[in-house]
């Protein structure tokens, strides 16, 4: 319906983006998806058994963490025994947000991955031009030219792209994975 705006919708969305699980979705979730290669509560859980890396992983995305009993008894333990290595890499971490950052070709080339191993799933393979015309159709959909420009250029570090996040995506349909092999 291009033009019109339902007002009701738009509404509703607002709403639901100021609701906490879908703020936490955008905040931590997806960031820790697509910066980590790994769910909330898998770092979580180490982070909670004094994994410090996953600490200050889940402290570079929401500095709330801190706010867990275990991880905030860790901390507590680390400043009283003299790690002074760990408390400084933890106080970093909350002074700063993640090393790396998102990208849109990050996220286009994990969606191009995704799009593949879904049509693994449904025994009808696409390939690199299949996926790459598919984003070109968007961007001609959303007004935005003939070819998606955040793709990379050249077709072979598009299919190397593909494969890199099909290969990320694959934990996420485990149960299904026996299928494919």
């Amino acid at each position: 319906m291009e033009g019109t705006i339902d007002e009701e919708l738009n509404e509703k969305l607002r709403e639901a983006l100021n609701e906490t699980e879908i703020n936490f979705y955008f905040r931590v979730w997806i960031p820790c998806w697509f910066l980590y290669g790994e769910y909330p509560p898998g770092l979580l859980r180490r982070a909670r058994l004094g994994d410090v890396k996953a600490i200050e992983r889940l402290l570079r995305l929401d500095t709330r963490v801190l706010n867990d009993t275990k991880i905030g008894e860790f901390f507590h333990q680390a400043k009283e025994k003299g790690k002074k290595r760990t408390v400084e890499r933890i106080t970093e971490a909350l002074r700063k947000g993640p090393k790396s950052k998102i990208d849109l070709r990050k996220v286009k080339c994990s969606i191009g991955g995704l799009i593949s191993l879904i049509s693994i799933f449904f025994r009808r393979r696409l390939t690199e031009p299949e996926i790459r015309k598919l984003f070109h159709a968007v961007a001609r959909d959303m007004g935005k030219g003939n070819i998606d420009r955040d793709l990379p250029q050249s077709p072979e570090a598009f299919a190397k792209a593909i494969l890199r996040e099909r290969n990320f995506w694959m934990p996420t349909f485990r149960p299904a994975r026996q299928e494919i092999i």
